[in-house]
């Protein structure tokens, strides 16, 4: 038996119990992420836990517009485990990179010393970046960045350090600062963590997982 849509085309159900013209997307195309985000960089001076969203995603910290969109590039290290006949047996991973790579398009000179061992400083009639050519240690950044979605906002954080250096070309484009950062271990078993509230759990009373938490 079948029915018909608005659009005029129809679907149903055939004698043998199969269903034809169903929608093959279920989600309604929420699973689909498409367009660019807010991107974040706070200091870490006298962190000790992970802050609110809140406190991280503030004006004060909102490096502004960003191009070239927004990559996150994971890298694990395997230690690859052979028996004594040479087959693979098992894969280990034993560590893990994590880096961002951005172009901040609105100037923002603060952003130099985050990206460097550089100081950046207000004099009475401007602001300055030195660099002192010392062996500095470089500043450590906490990196929020955030995808804006009707589904649900998706956020990722990481802390790292910008030790790749950045670029500026002085030319007919617009000027941009070209960002890359490298995760380190900041906080206890955390590199990095991306965050999907689109894609929650949602318990009930009588879901085994919440019966085990409460007995």
């Amino acid at each position: 038996m079948g029915t018909t849509n608005s659009s005029g085309v129809s679907s149903g159900t055939l004698p043998n119990g199969m269903q034809y013209a169903q929608s093959v997307n279920q989600n309604n195309g929420q699973g689909i992420r498409i367009g660019g985000g807010y991107l974040y960089l706070m200091p870490t001076t006298n962190l000790e836990s992970m802050p609110d969203d809140s406190e991280i995603e503030t004006p004060e910290n909102n490096v502004g517009i960003i191009q070239k969109g927004f990559t996150i590039d994971y890298k694990p290290k395997v230690e690859a485990i052979y028996d004594q006949f040479g087959d693979l047996v098992s894969n280990f991973v034993i560590r893990e990179d994590v880096s961002v790579k951005t172009g901040v398009a609105t100037w923002n000179q603060n952003l130099f010393s985050l990206l460097s061992p550089a100081t950046t400083y207000k004099t009475n009639t401007d602001t300055r970046t030195v660099f002192t050519g010392t062996n500095n240690q470089l500043t450590n950044v906490l990196v929020r960045f955030v995808q804006p979605n009707p589904a649900g906002d998706i956020r990722f954080t990481m802390v790292g350090q910008g030790g790749k250096g950045f670029n500026l070309a002085f030319d007919e484009k617009a000027l941009t600062i070209d960002v890359e950062l490298e995760s380190i271990k900041y906080f206890t078993n955390f590199i990095a963590e991306i965050r999907d509230p689109g894609n929650v759990l949602k318990l009930g009373a009588s879901t085994p997982a919440v019966q085990a938490a409460t007995n």
